[in-house]
């Protein structure tokens, strides 16, 4: 169909039929492609903001040591000439760690550059970023979980099931229910989860942060005292001793044993834990292969140390 023929169409409604190619060409002329590009959303990389992080561990460094301190022997009351004096000594090992290499790629050819010049797409800005996300995700499941579910056999601990912790206990909380479990309920819970830690450790260690999982935060949030209309969590944080942040980590969803959601107090300190990351988001020079150009990127991480296994708590809510 030649441009006449498409106008005498157009004006006097002439039974003229397109052929496939010209009809996906018209829809293609009256779309409006938007300059406003909309990326899929991902959730949130948090762990960072909840553990304290080293920063004397060289990058290249794939075993790290870190010695543990501890006192033998006690005093004891003797009578003035006695000469059974008790010894006392110091008792000093070494816990090791490991890092390992997270990395990713991107790449593009001569011709892909081109083009996206050409219709405008930043793709030497996307894949870059792309790529760091990409690294900084991993590191984040490894802060909060240690070895990956797809490589569990890399000797990786993490802050949400380190094994030290869960060997002191681990606190059952009831299955809060929006619109039916009290606000009182929920403020007696958490004050009862969170003041265990300086009752068991003798107030050596007293904890600084509880942070739930989103589904228990949010009624926490917004179930109120009838008498005052104060939310449960506004009541606890106004009354507790210790806790200064209470925050929520979707990664604490199913997260406890058998699939439970869990929450964890503990003392937000570096004497207490820290997480392991020596090495940031680094590019490689770019790299030929055929017509592309390959730029590789890693990070180096190590997962969570936890040194005073005491000063942290886990709890798990029931499911029904």
């Amino acid at each position: 169909m030649n441009l006449h023929q498409l106008l005498a169409a157009l004006t006097y409604g002439t039974d003229v039929r397109f052929d496939a190619n010209e009809t996906a060409f018209l829809e293609r002329q009256l779309t409006h492609v938007r300059s406003k590009v909309h990326e899929v959303e991902y959730a949130d990389l948090m762990a960072r903001a909840f553990v304290p992080l080293a920063t004397d561990i060289p990058a290249s460094a794939d075993t790290y040591v870190f010695p543990v301190l501890d006192r033998v022997g006690e005093a004891r009351v003797i009578s003035a000439k006695g000469k059974d004096i008790p010894r006392v000594d110091v008792s000093l090992t070494e816990k090791t760690g490991k890092v390992y290499t997270v990395a990713d790629a991107y790449g593009y050819d001569l011709y892909e550059l081109q083009n996206a010049a050409r219709v405008g797409v930043p793709l030497t800005q996307w894949k870059p970023s792309v790529a760091r996300e990409a690294c900084e995700r991993k590191v984040d499941e490894m802060l909060a979980f240690g070895s990956p579910a797809d490589q569990q056999g890399l000797d990786i601990t993490g802050m949400i099931n380190n094994a030290a912790v869960e060997a002191a206990g681990i606190a059952n909380l009831t299955h809060w229910v929006q619109g039916t479990t009290t606000a009182q309920t929920i403020v007696d819970e958490l004050h009862a989860f969170v003041n265990a830690i300086p009752v068991a450790t003798l107030q050596k260690f007293i904890p600084n942060t509880l942070i739930l999982p989103p589904s228990r935060f949010v009624i926490a949030a917004t179930t109120t005292f009838v008498e005052t209309d104060k939310t449960a969590l506004r009541s606890f944080l106004d009354n507790n001793p210790y806790i200064t942040s209470v925050a929520q980590w979707h990664r604490l969803e199913d997260a406890g044993a058998g699939g439970l959601d869990r929450a964890i107090t503990y003392k937000r300190d570096p004497m207490v834990l820290e997480g392991v990351v020596p090495q940031e988001f680094q590019q490689l020079p770019p790299q030929a292969q055929g017509l592309e150009m390959v730029t590789n990127c890693t990070m180096r991480a190590g997962g969570v140390k936890v040194y005073q296994p005491a000063a942290m708590a886990y709890g798990d809510f029931a499911d029904s």
